[in-house]
Formats: C-alpha cells, structure tokens, sequence
C-alpha cells in the first residue's frame, strides 16, 4: 500500500481529491493536513510514500513546504495539485524534484493517470536492486501519454 497525505486547506477540494484517492486500488490515506505546519510536522514524524500538496495555503505556500520537505530530506514523493499555473512556479516546483503537476481543476482520469504512472514506478523500486534504461525510459514516456484538459 502506497501512504498517502494530502495537505489542502479547502474542505470541499480536500473531500473530492479524499473521494478521488478512495477509489483508487493501492492507496491508503495516511493524514490530511489543512496547513504547512501541519503538513511538515506530520512529515517528518512519518514520512508518507507520496503527498498531494497545494500551493496556496494559509500559513506557508506549498512551494515553502516543498523547499522544507527537500532541505531536510524526508524521503518522499510530491505531486502537486493546484491552481497556480505561471511558468515560473511550475519550472520551480518540477527542479525541486515534483513527480507531477496538476491543475485545477482537473477530472478524475487526470488524478488517475498521475496516481497510476506513480504506482507504477514506485512499485518497481520498491520491488527492485536497480533499473534498466527501458524501466525509467517507460516511467518518462507514460508521463507525456497523459492528456492534457482544454484551457
């Protein structure tokens, strides 16, 4: 089971992206955390395998939190899931190692497919001493299959 935060500040997104993770196979909701604060400590206290983190939180942005999750190196994975879609937070986001980027709002196939290239690959690390190119090489193709929403 892939351990999963989600850290979102509005309850109504906070239940549809919970409903969106439920119906998933695979993944277990850890904790949910309505701040940067929050987010971090839980964090370090148990590192979940994967955080679905936004940007716009009441304390701290999440781009803060994920500058923090990267400087004291808790081992986990990031996906982004927000409103913010200037070039320049998400050339940022993706150079702080982000997994993948989503824009709100999106459909439950989007969710699906950044949560199912994810298992993927994690369970392939999880599972393996080491990768061959063709390994990486389809965790990199499949994230250019998935289709993009109209403006």
């Amino acid at each position: 089971m892939i351990d999963v935060m989600i850290v979102e500040d509005d309850p109504m997104v906070l239940e549809v992206n919970k409903g969106f993770l439920e119906r998933l196979e695979g993944y277990q909701l850890q904790c949910c955390a309505e701040n940067g604060k929050v987010a971090l400590e839980s964090a370090m206290e148990k590192p979940p395998d994967l955080i679905l983190l936004d940007m716009f939180l009441p304390d701290i942005s999440g781009m803060e939190v994920l500058q923090r999750i990267r400087h004291i190196d808790i081992p986990t994975d990031v996906i982004l899931i927000t409103a913010a879609r200037d070039a320049k937070t998400v050339k940022q986001v993706f150079r702080l190692g982000a997994i993948d980027y989503l824009v709100k709002p999106f459909r439950f196939i989007r969710f699906k497919q950044a949560l199912d290239n994810y298992k993927k690959m994690w369970l392939k690390l999880q599972r393996a001493q080491s990768l061959s190119q063709a390994d990486i090489d389809e965790w990199s193709e499949h994230k250019n299959e998935i289709p993009a929403l109209p403006p």
